[in-house]
């Protein structure tokens, strides 16, 4: 399986996998230009994806669904409510083909299986994915946009070989900004983001030596840092972690990886 994380932040967040042949897309918040180019450099061609999956309807994850759709002729794969939530600002979304998903079941896309996990979020709905490669074990998460995380899924993650997972925001330096009230308790809340500490306490909670690569992402711009991150992971698991550890920037990406390599 070939993992491209585009971007990841506020700014747009999308990655790119590929196993034998099949491309899909989860989230298009990052505009089409920048996402492809960002895949060119990694021989990658934008156009011939065969699906994308949507996490929610918020901007940074759907702001250029509507250009992707248009330009790839890849299927849409999102929960009916995100769907209806977009439709209200956009009706032409309408005329492209849509499958409609719900949680905990499974959908299968030519070499993929993809499983969506419900968020905590403050949308109508939100989804994490856990992705499969069919006749292989090689399998890849993304958990982010939650300000929690259901006990239930502990066990399943526990097996995911490279898992993207939310780091989103330093909490001291969360409420010593500027940002208005009700946005910080907004992000502090169980319906908001993981701080760096809840993300590594979840973390202790599940990981497991079937968790090779940890890609640590949704960094706040503000109130975060990639320094801090990987110093928030050294206190809770040494100088030297029981897996790979890669930290997304925001709105940076990351140079391919192929899931065999782990």
């Amino acid at each position: 399986m070939k993992i491209v994380v585009v971007s990841s932040g506020s700014v747009g967040n999308c990655t790119y996998l590929e196993a034998n042949g099949t491309k899909i897309i989860i989230d298009t918040g990052r505009s089409y230009k920048i996402t492809k180019e960002r895949l060119n450099e990694q021989g990658i061609e934008l156009k011939d994806i065969d699906a994308i999956f949507i996490t929610h309807e918020h901007n940074d994850h759907v702001g250029h669904l509507n250009r992707f759709l248009k330009l790839t002729n890849a299927k849409l794969y999102i929960n009916e409510e995100s769907y209806e939530e977009i439709q209200k600002k956009d009706k032409n979304i309408a005329v492209y083909p849509h499958i409609f998903i719900e949680k905990e079941k499974r959908y299968d896309v030519g070499a993929f299986s993809l499983v969506p996990l419900e968020m905590s979020h403050d949308t109508v709905r939100c989804f994490g994915f856990i992705v499969k490669e069919l006749n292989t074990n090689e399998s890849f998460g993304i958990i982010t946009d939650t300000g929690y995380l259901y006990e239930k899924y502990f066990n399943l993650l526990s097996k995911i070989k490279i898992l993207v997972f939310e780091s989103n925001h330093d909490v001291e330096m969360l409420t010593n900004s500027e940002r208005p009230y009700f946005l910080i308790e907004r992000i502090l809340s169980r319906n908001g983001h993981l701080s760096n500490k809840e993300c590594n306490n979840y973390l202790k909670k599940f990981i497991s030596v079937d968790n090779k690569l940890i890609i640590l992402g949704h960094l706040s711009k503000q109130c975060n840092s990639v320094e801090i991150v990987k110093k928030e992971i050294e206190n809770n698991f040494g100088s030297n972690p029981p897996f790979s550890l890669k930290i997304v920037g925001y709105g940076e990406g990351l140079e391919l990886i192929n899931s065999e390599d782990y």
